[in-house]
């Protein structure tokens, strides 16, 4: 599990050797677990069905930025927050996935700003970056979390890939000493997921809407073929 977490550092940083070898960390049964979920994140990872991918995304941001952003600030925190931080925003995301958003986009984008800013001036970086970012978030938040989760099941279904093909094939290994190929493998997956999402699959809305007019539909189906039945029965 510690070799798991560490692989997981990579992301905190621009790392593309570091993020594809994390597949090297994965069992087979979690490769298993990441081509299901990456099928599903890039299928319906929007709408309805967010709120059961917000839990897992509030949890990997816990991890991943609640020690960079109080790092940024210069507070020295205890090895467990980074748990606790991602446990916190797993159950914000189940309860309000919307609010998720404002912090798994806001946190990242602020933990960026506040190092271009440099260390003196951390929190004039962070703070616009932080606050754009989590606005968007919550305000956008079917194309956010359609973006977002193409791009998480594009990322986790390429990682379940090479995690799968490794114990058989050296081609997984081959493919992890060209990481910008294994990126735009997965970016595809991705522009195709989003594009899936926000322009071909139905909003909650209008899913609703199919949903009542069908109803409506059976309903007066039903009443047709009960008239007709009784009108059968006097004649």
């Amino acid at each position: 599990m510690s070799n798991f977490i560490q692989a997981l550092s990579a992301y905190q940083r621009f790392d593309p050797s570091g993020w594809v070898a994390a597949f090297m960390h994965l069992p087979l049964w979690a490769a298993l677990i990441c081509l299901a979920l990456g099928v599903a994140l890039l299928a319906a990872g929007s709408g309805g069905t967010f709120r059961l991918i917000a839990a897992p995304l509030g949890l990997a941001t816990g991890l991943l930025w609640a020690g960079p952003t109080m790092l940024g600030f210069g507070i020295e925190h205890p090895p467990q927050l980074p748990a606790m931080a991602g446990l916190g925003l797993m159950l914000l995301g189940l309860a309000f996935p919307s609010g998720l958003l404002f912090f798994a986009l806001g946190l990242p984008l602020g933990v960026a700003g506040g190092k271009i800013a440099g260390p003196a001036d951390f929190v004039l970086g962070f703070a616009p970056g932080f606050l754009l970012g989590g606005v968007v978030g919550a305000a956008a938040h079917r194309t956010v979390g359609a973006v977002l989760s193409s791009l998480l099941g594009g990322w986790m279904l390429t990682l379940g890939l090479l995690a799968l093909l490794a114990p058989f094939t050296g081609l997984a290994h081959r493919a992890a000493a060209h990481p910008w190929l294994v990126l735009g493998f997965a970016g595809l997956l991705a522009v195709g997921g989003g594009f899936y999402q926000i322009f071909l699959r139905p909003s909650p809305e209008e899913a609703e809407k199919l949903r009542r007019e069908k109803l409506r539909e059976a309903q007066r189906l039903a009443e047709k073929a009960e008239l007709e039945r009784r009108w059968g029965g006097k004649a």
